[in-house]
């Protein structure tokens, strides 16, 4: 009951604006559910070992889904992966944007106060 509500858990969930959630066996690497339903099936053993340090260390490991760079975190549950991924670009994007806000209130202040 608790995988089932597991694997519910991150339906139409998102991260970012084209972000997603999977959920990937921990025994053989495949994942059995995402957010969008692309990529139900795929197996990602070939990052076996990335997964594993990335689980060790908590960190973020980077993937190519569909020739994109992604950046993956991943937490275990109930012998399962939960793996929140996030494209670079996007990230980059984001953290430009918040770089331009600041900078404009900022300018706004300094302005503001000779």
């Amino acid at each position: 009951m608790a995988v089932t509500e597991l694997l519910n858990s991150i339906r139409n969930r998102r991260i970012g604006e084209d972000g997603f959630m999977m959920v990937c066996n921990s025994e053989n690497y495949v994942i059995v559910a995402d957010s969008r339903s692309h990529y139900i099936g795929r197996s990602l053993e070939e990052y076996s070992e990335d997964m594993e340090k990335a689980k060790m260390n908590e960190s973020i490991f980077f993937l190519l889904l569909d020739d994109v760079p992604h950046m993956l975190y991943l937490t275990e549950v109930y012998g399962y992966y939960i793996i929140g991924a996030y494209p670079v670009m996007s990230a980059f994007r984001t953290s430009l944007m918040s770089l331009l806000w600041i900078l404009d209130i900022e300018a706004v202040l300094f302005l503001s106060f000779p």
